[in-house]
């Protein structure tokens, strides 16, 4: 008997930025969505602050920072408590738990070289395209020395 596959892939692709804000460590662009018979694809597109010398390991010291400054955000509303009957702060303290476990997620599947793939060239074309606007120019994103990350967020076979 034939078995059909499904799956969903989600994918990060990280471009270093040589120029942003001195307190932004990273900015989320757009997420790219695809569908194909097989499934889906996501991509969530990112600049990430990087020096030109270590253009990788300076975009996963970024993302590290970024995820120890959920980390304080987060132990600091804590710490405040009155929780309970307060939507607001509970609202807050989703968005910074959520904040924190994606860059923890980006740390990780940029640590593991099994997440690292090579995006298709159509999608480079893109993001060639997108990047060169003036208003991402001045943040001198590198195209060379991106990482794309991905890995499967459903898989099914009937």
């Amino acid at each position: 008997m034939y078995k059909t596959q499904s799956y969903d892939i989600h994918a990060s692709f990280l471009v270093p930025a040589y120029n942003l804000s001195d307190n932004v460590l990273s900015h989320y662009v757009t997420t790219q969505y695809g569908q194909s018979d097989r499934g889906s694809i996501e991509i969530d597109v990112w600049l990430v602050k990087a020096s030109q010398d270590t253009p990788i390991k300076s975009m996963i010291e970024s993302l590290r920072k970024e995820r120890i400054n959920y980390q304080t955000a987060l132990e600091k509303e804590l710490s405040e408590g009155k929780l309970e009957n307060n939507p607001e702060k509970c609202a807050k303290v989703r968005q910074l738990e959520k904040g924190k476990a994606i860059f923890a997620e980006l740390i990780a599947q940029a640590q593991d070289p099994s997440h690292r793939k090579q995006p298709d060239e159509e999608f480079l074309k893109i993001a060639r395209n997108n990047f060169t606007r003036a208003g991402f120019s001045s943040c001198q994103p590198d195209l060379q020395n991106y990482l794309y990350l991905t890995g499967l967020s459903r898989y099914t076979e009937r």
